[in-house]
């Protein structure tokens, strides 16, 4: 195909790219949401974590869960931190959150990795960093989620 027979619809391209985190669930909204998570999210998880020089680095962070509720179904939610890893050098995406600790901003993760949170939060997180996990949880295609993959 010769460049001049490709036909870009930007328009129509712009339309697919979420724009907001409450634009990255196109379908299916009155059983899923994915939000910067709140007190309550938090809360089951609030801990003492205390700082580690292990601990590994993230700033421009943000807190984000899934909460997944289908008719039918049992209501489930997944907390993840995304930002930029200071030793990666890259956007970044946690394991889900199991404890949380406010005082120190270190949080421990379902693969036991210890994190700590640098500078305050971020409420611009990696749109498409989002989506792909998403689709990782196996709910993207469901939810409507533009599909990306790392």
């Amino acid at each position: 195909m010769r460049p001049e027979d490709e036909i870009i619809d930007v328009a129509s391209l712009d339309k697919l790219v979420p724009k907001t985190l409450d634009d990255v669930i196109r379908e299916h909204r009155d059983h899923a949401e994915v939000r910067f998570a709140n007190e309550g999210d938090l809360a089951p998880m609030l801990a003492v974590v205390p700082h580690d020089s292990d601990a590994q680095s993230i700033r421009s962070w943000s807190i984000v869960t899934l909460d997944w509720h289908p008719p039918g179904m049992k209501h489930e939610w997944q907390t993840v931190i995304f930002g930029d890893h200071t030793t990666k050098g890259a956007s970044y995406r946690t394991s889900p959150v199991v404890k949380i600790d406010k005082s120190t901003w270190c949080v421990r993760t379902m693969s036991s990795t210890l994190y700590h949170l640098l500078g305050p939060e971020s409420r611009d997180p990696d749109l498409f960093r989002i989506c792909n996990w998403l689709w990782r949880t196996g709910a993207g295609k469901h939810l409507g989620v533009l599909p990306i993959f790392y």
